[in-house]
């Protein structure tokens, strides 16, 4: 009857009221005695959870040869690149002294016709 009431006018009766309220009240306590139960763990889909620990675990081990490419990669290219920076540097101090060496002869050659 109380279904009838509710089709017809759309006002819920408290009798249906107490019955939604204590579905809702059944629902709540069984979500917080799961979270209670998985406290401290990591909802990882499909029901299932796991400790941080264990997924930085997996995590580490997935990433590690990736990482490990990365930084090898990275020593490779710091060595590279210093090596051009002294290849240039010495390539700067060698026109340096040619220069050097050139103002020194036009001088001795102005000297000398001077002379």
């Amino acid at each position: 009857m109380d279904e009838q009431v509710y089709q017809q006018t759309g006002q819920v009766t408290p009798a249906m009221m107490e019955e939604w309220e204590a579905k809702a009240r059944a629902r709540a306590t069984a979500q917080s005695e799961d979270r209670q139960r998985n406290f401290g763990k990591v909802n990882i889909g499909g029901g299932k959870y796991m400790e941080q620990s264990e997924l930085d675990a997996i995590a580490q081990s997935r990433l590690r040869p990736t990482l490990d490419e990365i930084n090898d990669n990275a020593e490779k290219k710091r060595a590279r690149d210093e090596e051009i920076r002294l290849e240039q540097e010495e390539r700067r101090r060698v026109q340096m002294t040619e220069k050097e060496r050139e103002r020194e002869v036009k001088a001795e050659t102005k000297r000398l016709k001077g002379e």
